[in-house]
């Protein structure tokens, strides 16, 4: 296997609205899309607790849409935004550690977010697209084959080691995904990812 088109059937796993609970910003969410949807508020607001209460996925993004982010647009529509999933993605490793060696035999895979519903930024609609969650999804496959198990799932270490080789790895090679939102890295604690 070296190509995925879409994250469907025995790769439902890397959807966000799979329902693998997330600890994320020492809450746990009901799928990896609310902790992605709550990020864009400030954690126990009131907006926050409304995404974070959410009976679905997808509801939990029609209560994002609908409310005033913490951030202005033009914060968000960048780095920000990458990042945070990125986070939202560890977090769901490790949470589910069932889902680390899945992940580890996708390394090398070419993962796309295939979709009908238009989302041309995380996806890919018709071959068309930025695929940011795929691109998301293969960076963490390439990264975790150079982390031990054991390492990566101790929590906030864990994250540290994954950093170091994003990190190394990102030094080697610059990935940009689209000339307007160019992923980049952030050093755990730096300001983008305070609220």
């Amino acid at each position: 296997m070296s190509r995925i088109l879409y994250m469907a059937d025995e790769f439902w796993w890397l959807n966000n609205f799979s329902r693998y609970k997330v600890l994320y910003q020492n809450t746990t969410f009901r799928t990896s899309e609310h902790a992605y949807q709550a990020s864009k508020f400030r954690p126990g607001s009131p907006e926050w607790e409304d995404v974070r209460k959410a009976t679905t996925p997808g509801l939990s993004k029609k209560v994002a849409r609908n409310l005033a982010m913490f951030y202005s647009k033009q914060e968000w529509d960048g780095p920000r935004k990458v990042s945070h999933m990125r986070h939202v993605l560890l977090a769901k490793l490790q949470t589910n550690p069932q889902l680390y060696p899945k992940l580890l035999a996708l390394d090398g895979v070419d993962i796309e977010e295939g979709n009908s519903h238009g989302d041309r930024t995380w996806g890919k609609v018709n071959g068309q697209g930025w695929n940011l969650l795929g691109r998301l999804w293969m960076d963490l496959a390439t990264c975790c084959s150079q982390i031990p198990y054991l390492d990566f799932m101790d929590g906030e270490r864990g994250i540290a080691r994954f950093h170091e080789v994003y990190y190394h790895k990102r030094d080697r090679r610059e990935l940009q995904y689209h000339p307007e939102i160019m992923i980049q890295v952030h050093p755990p604690g730096s300001s983008v990812y305070q609220t």
